[in-house]
C-alpha cells in the first residue's frame, strides 16, 4: 500500500490542471479590467464631448455679439441660439443669454 503512494504517475496531470486554473483566473481578471477601462474611457469621451458642445455654444453666442448691433442682440429663448454640431456622436447646445444693466450683474436681467 505504501508503495502505491510513492509513485509519481499522474503528478503531471495535476500540475497541468493547476497551471490551467491559474491562467484562466488571470484571463478573467484581465478581461474584467479591460471592460472597466472601456467603460471608463467611454464616460470620459462623453464628458469631453459635452464640454466641447458647451464651449461651441459660448463661442457662437460671443460671435453673435460681435456681429450685430445692441438692438439686434438675441433675446432669451431665441431659437437661433440652439444648434446641432456635425460630430459623431451628434452633440447639441442651447444658449440662453441674459443681459444686465450694470457690472457686476445685480438685480433682475
Amino acid at each position: 500500500m505504501i508503495g502505491r503512494f510513492s509513485e509519481e504517475r499522474g503528478v503531471a496531470l495535476i500540475t497541468a490542471l493547476l497551471v490551467s486554473m491559474v491562467v484562466v483566473s488571470l484571463a478573467v481578471v484581465v478581461v474584467g479590467l479591460s471592460l472597466h477601462n472601456v467603460n471608463s474611457s467611454s464616460s470620459d469621451r462623453k464628458r469631453v464631448d459635452a464640454v466641447d458642445a458647451a464651449e461651441a455654444g459660448i463661442d457662437a453666442t460671443l460671435s453673435s455679439f460681435r456681429s450685430v448691433t445692441i438692438a439686434a442682440l438675441p433675446c432669451p429663448g431665441d431659437a437661433s441660439l440652439t444648434s446641432t454640431l456635425n460630430t459623431t456622436p451628434v452633440a447639441q447646445y442651447t444658449v440662453t443669454p441674459y443681459y444686465y444693466a450694470t457690472y457686476p450683474a445685480t438685480g433682475s436681467p
